[in-house]
């Protein structure tokens, strides 16, 4: 027997593979599953062909798909590939001074961000990425890994590790939960072996040959006498009987059928290019056939390249590319959104250079998730070139137990703790459930509006979580901006302190129960309410004729009037600071306990700036506060929070609901109407929605406005728009009765892209609590701030911290401030223990300082990350509220 180092790849995956051989009788028209299967692959039958040829056969074989069942496609490249030379760190200079000899040059790089990009060949990759259909995931791999392509390939197979491994693989385990007729032609592979990821207890795949090996595609003269008599059988000798005449006509249809067949495999019909092309093309036939099939597996090999690595690697990459372009461009539009592609390795490659210009065996490795109902970006931490482990290569950053659960969970059905024997982190890796999202029983038509003849009061709503993954802030160091002043750290901000033995010293410290429970109000329900005004020191509205002055306090009362009930214990509010004569901040809170340290809104002198605020109110008031000079404001109630309503909060991962980026059409002065509910995962009982709502490119000053569809434009506004820069807000809005909501941009071009950050719901668990503002993070005093942090990820424990419970809380509301950055810089705030998002927070200018206010779920540990792109940007957080379940 040969020892491993004298096997190829493909010989090792031979030996983790098993025959399929074609021992099924054949169906009602003489043709068995796997010649019927190979036929379609090549083309010769169609979805709707294959009922009226075949004579039922799908019928008995499988259960075609429903239009939402997920499908994936497994990609794998045996060997090893070189994840380096794909996912290229084209800024690390350790990547280049080690692989001298084979390294990509920075201008040849397809770049993703500032730190990596696709290798040259993956252009239509790139694309794909660029328009949000593509994850990827960097460092994945295993605990202590094997660096035998054997071992390695079968504990990928397996997706198992440590203890008693199952003699399965982790997809056929995935088909044993099925019930028999989803699982009769579940999974395939396009190959004469079956692997072992599809071999179940129970249930196992298929495989799919890709060639024309049925009998009756001859084309000798001896085979043609043959086929000829054999059809005479069925013509000239009929009569002879109920059995003679059915085995004669099926041999004959057997026959014709195969004959119509075989030139597909060579004929126009045929797949072309490389292996994975080829391979892909026929995958995507399968699917459109509607067979059944949730799992193809497709692979090759030839990327174990100890020598000569870059002609054999960058083939691959070549083929690999084209065969992702030709699958979407062969697959059904009825199918594109029920189809993952994953593409995946068992080891990664060294980072250094051998002596025969190739690399030799790793660790860790990106894969790809790829697909229209995928969350695109980079997820996982790049593993440094520099602290490896004491083999000197790359530490695992990501579990590929991670992948394998998100795609199990996410994408088919369920069962990954199942599946895999435990519960692994969910990268959260789709949008939505596979399939289209339902039409909307009504359309209203886009509709015109003229700008409006009376300037519109000048209410901005606070950004929650996103900011356009693909337009980073318009900064510079050119900026004009003037700074915004925050509370001084050496005067309003007191070091932190925390009890000994209590909390870490770095950690918010815990407030007594009794002063935790005053600061809070009880879990409320959310109403959402028409925007009405009760502040505006312009024109006398509230009661007051004149701006605020220099540490101003304002009392405001709020409930028992404007449709406000008594026992509102929050609201929602538009505060908006209009030419405010210095740098300032306004804090907004219940006005019964000493005035929080902590800011609402921070705004430059001379600029109109809006932000969402939520307060608790005490007896049902509030009270406002502005630091510097003098200014007028504007207060617009939103919505209300109290005991007794029956809209529950429902968070999730932003969902993209428009991107007018995607068309290349900014939108104009015009008003446009939008579907929402039943749409980028809104749920049909969805009666109102959190959006973040972001102004990008912006030819000239103006606003955006959003309102519920088919009533009156509220003459307020969402989004106050910079020419040229990126500005986000949180737009709360109630919908039509439809489900719809109206835009409306007041003048210039500016693109919009809109994301679905939270709905509100009758009936969901979802409960807020509001608070008054207390400060947790604040880098300039290493408030919340982990010992050894100078910049960079920032992990903050929210539950049990400050006035939050330590059970039962599932998110919080912060007030999130960036300060000084040396660049423009964005910041992004999400659950700790997950992938950063590829969107953001807040966007800042250089030297600038920016706020909003956010909303996040909290990780497993009950902790959220905040993480700036840019160096040595100072972050400040103050907590108003948390959710609870």
């Amino acid at each position: 027997m040969r020892h491993e180092s004298d096997l190829e790849a493909e010989e090792m995956v031979a030996l983790l593979s098993r025959p399929d051989p074609d021992l099924e009788a054949p169906g009602p028209n003489g043709w068995t599953r796997r010649k019927f299967l190979s036929a379609v692959g090549a083309g010769a039958v169609g979805a709707v062909a294959s009922t009226e040829l075949f004579g039922g056969v799908p019928q008995s074989w499988a259960a075609p798909l429903t239009p939402n069942d997920g499908v994936v496609v497994i990609v794998t490249i045996y060997g090893g590939y070189d994840g380096l030379n794909i996912v290229v760190p084209y800024t690390n200079s350790t990547y280049y001074s080690r692989r001298t000899s084979i390294s990509i040059a920075p201008e040849q790089v397809l770049q993703i961000n500032n730190s990596i990009g696709l290798a040259p060949q993956l252009t239509a990759l790139k694309s794909m990425y660029d328009n949000d259909r593509v994850a990827v995931i960097q460092g994945v791999g295993y605990a202590n890994p094997n660096l035998s392509h054997f071992d390695s390939m079968k504990i990928w197979m397996r997706g198992w590790l440590g203890g008693i491994s199952p003699q399965t693989g982790w997809v056929g385990r995935w088909m044993d939960g099925l019930t028999p007729t989803q699982a009769n032609l579940a999974t395939a592979a396009l190959s004469s072996l079956l692997p072992l990821h599809l071999v179940g207890a129970q249930r196992s795949g298929v495989t799919v040959p890709l060639d024309s090996s049925n009998f009756g595609s001859g084309t000798s003269a001896a085979d043609g006498r043959l086929f000829t008599g054999i059809k005479n059988f069925a013509t000239g000798a009929a009569g002879r009987g109920p059995w003679h005449d059915e085995y004669t006509t099926t041999l004959k249809t057997q026959v014709e059928l195969a004959g119509q067949v075989a030139p597909t495999f060579t004929g126009a019909a045929a797949p072309t290019g490389g292996e994975l092309k080829r391979k892909l093309t026929v995958a995507a036939r399968l699917i459109n056939a509607n067979l059944g099939f949730r799992v193809i597996d497709v692979s090759t090999g030839g990327v174990d390249t100890h020598e000569n690595q870059a002609p054999a690697l960058n083939a691959k990459l070549t083929d690999l590319d084209q065969g992702i372009a030709a699958f979407f461009a062969e697959l059904s539009p009825a199918r594109q959104e029920q189809v993952t592609v994953v593409v995946l390795t068992e080891f990664g490659r060294t980072i250094g250079a051998n002596s025969t210009l190739g690399t030799d065996h790793g660790t860790t490795n990106p894969m790809f998730v790829i697909g229209p109902k995928v969350n695109g970006g980079v997820y996982g931490a790049a593993p440094s070139l520099t602290s490896l482990d004491s083999n000197g290569r790359q530490i695992v950053q990501v579990d590929f137990r991670s992948v394998y659960g998100s795609i199990l969970d996410g994408w088919l059905g369920g069962g990954g703790s199942t599946v895999l024997g435990n519960t692994f982190q969910n990268l959260n890796l789709f949008t939505g459930t596979p399939g289209p999202a339902p039409t909307p029983t009504t359309t209203p038509p886009t509709t015109v509006v003229p700008p409006t003849t009376v300037a519109p009061p000048t209410t901005v709503m606070v950004p929650t979580t996103t900011v356009p993954p693909t337009a980073p802030p318009t900064t510079g160091p050119g900026s004009t901006v003037p700074v915004t002043t925050i509370p001084s750290p050496s005067t309003t901000v007191p070091p932190p302190t925390s009890p000994p033995g209590t909390v870490p010293d770095w950690a918010v410290p815990l407030m007594p129960e009794e002063r935790r429970r005053a600061t809070q109000t009880l879990p409320a329900g959310f109403t959402p309410m028409n925007p009405i005004r009760i502040l505006d020191t312009r024109n006398g509205t509230g009661g007051r004729t004149t701006p605020f002055g220099q540490s101003d306090v304002w009392p405001l009362v709020v409930a028992g009037r404007n449709g406000i009930p008594n026992d509102a214990s929050s609201v929602i509010f538009n505060v908006t600071v209009v030419n405010p004569t210095n740098d300032t901040y306004l804090l907004v809170w219940s006005g019964s306990q000493p005035q929080p340290l902590a800011s609402s809104a921070n705004v430059d002198a001379g600029t109109i700036k809006g932000s969402m605020v939520i307060t608790r109110l005490i007896n049902g008031n509030c009270a406002i506060y502005n630091y510097a000079g003098t200014a007028h404001v504007i207060v617009d109630v939103l919505g209300y929070f109290s005991p007794t309503s029956q809209l529950g909060i429902v968070a999730a991962p932003p969902r993209r609901l428009l991107d007018t980026r995607d068309s290349g059409a900014p939108l104009t002065a015009e008003t446009i109407n939008i579907p929402v509910r039943g749409w980028a995962g809104v749920s049909p009982t969805t009666d109102a929605v959190a959006l973040n709502v972001t102004a990008t490119d912006a030819t000239t000053p103006s606003f955006i406005t959003v309102w519920p569809a088919k009533t009156s434009d509220p003459g307020t506004s969402n989004v106050n728009i910079i020419k040229g820069d990126t500005v986000p807000n949180l737009a709360v809005t109630r919908l039509s009765e439809d489900g719809w909501i109206s835009l409306r941009n007041n003048a210039g071009r500016t693109h919009v892209i809109v994301d679905v950050l939270a709905t509100f719901e009758r009936g969901a668990p979802g409960r807020l609590v509001a608070v008054d503002p207390i400060r947790v993070l604040d880098t300039r005093v290493r408030l919340g701030t982990p010992p050894g942090w100078t910049n960079g990820e920032l992990t903050l424990p929210i539950r049990g911290s400050g006035p939050v419970p330590g059970t039962n809380v599932i998110g919080a509301v912060l007030s999130v401030i960036a300060v000084s950055p040396d660049d423009g810089t964005y910041v992004s705030v999400y659950p700790a223990g997950t992938r950063r998002p590829a969107t953001s927070n807040l966007n800042v200018r250089r030297n600038g300082t920016g706020s909003n206010l956010v909303l996040s779920g909290l990780g497993e540990t009950g902790s959220i990350t905040f993480q700036a792109s840019s160096p040595r940007a100072q972050l400040i957080a103050d907590i108003v509220a948390f959710v609870t379940a």
